[in-house]
């Protein structure tokens, strides 16, 4: 999307092709939305002009309508001609179509979206960022399993990890937590045969948020993440092997 000195909001789809939004239309007045083919377009009009509240606020509201004709000015069939736009004064679209999907010369029926919050300032719903996403309480739990399958080896691995400590920094960018882990290998291969051993570990797991890549605890199947999921050994790691299987069903 651009805009031009004019007050023009231009949108482009797919396969490059323009839609434009007169922001400073009055009421009846149109506009050339876009071309449907080289002989027939879509004129965009302010039918009206509505006072509504938007988030908390009282606000004037521009109510788009659209009808597609030929270069002759006769009336030809569009899908968007059953649909209007509501621009707000102070939150721009509010009700909008999905511009990039929506393709004119296959005049189908647009994607509708609605507008359901902003972020500056914090209005309406908000997306999830990833410190709500990573924000764990003490006495959190997370169960999760790997596995690998192959003609010359077996390996699985269960993983139950308990928060035991959250400490978020002074500015909110970042979290260290102890974690209590618990962890299950076995499997065989053809280099070191048969295992089968528990371990439990303390392990600190620091969450910056303004790096690129985040340590998952709650690493999930299919799940992308960047390098290993697990905790290096290093002075913050307190290693130690558990002789007797933890008493827990997540990893028996």
């Amino acid at each position: 999307m651009k805009t031009d000195s004019l007050g023009n909001d231009w949108f482009y789809n797919a396969v490059n092709d323009s839609m434009r939004i007169s922001t400073r239309a009055l009421p009846c007045e149109f506009w050339i939305f876009g071309n449907i083919s080289d002989t027939s377009f879509i004129t965009a009009t302010v039918s009206r002009i509505e006072v509504e509240t938007v988030f908390g606020i009282s606000d004037s509201t521009k109510i788009i309508s659209f009808k597609a004709a030929s270069i002759q000015n006769d009336s030809v069939f569009c899908d968007l001609g059953m649909t209007t736009l509501k621009l707000s004064k102070h939150f721009g679209l509010l009700q909008s179509i999905g511009f990039y999907e929506y393709q004119l010369s296959l005049n189908g029926y647009p994607v509708i979206l609605n507008l359901a919050g902003i972020s500056d300032p914090e209005l309406g719903v908000r997306n999830l960022g990833s410190r709500d996403v990573y924000h764990y309480d003490p006495g959190d739990e997370f169960s999760t399993m790997h596995k690998e399958e192959s003609f010359n080896r077996h390996y699985y691995d269960f993983m139950f990890w308990r928060i035991l400590r959250a400490e978020w920094s002074p500015d909110i960018d970042s979290v260290t937590y102890l974690v209590d882990q618990w962890e299950h290998t076995y499997g065989n291969d053809n280099i070191s045969g048969s295992y089968d051993h528990y371990q439990r570990d303390t392990i600190e797991l620091v969450y910056d948020f303004n790096s690129i890549y985040i340590n998952c605890v709650d690493a999930c199947s299919g799940q992308d993440y960047h390098g290993d999921r697990y905790q290096k050994l290093t002075s913050a790691y307190n290693g130690r092997i558990v002789k007797e299987a933890p008493r827990l069903s997540y990893i028996k």
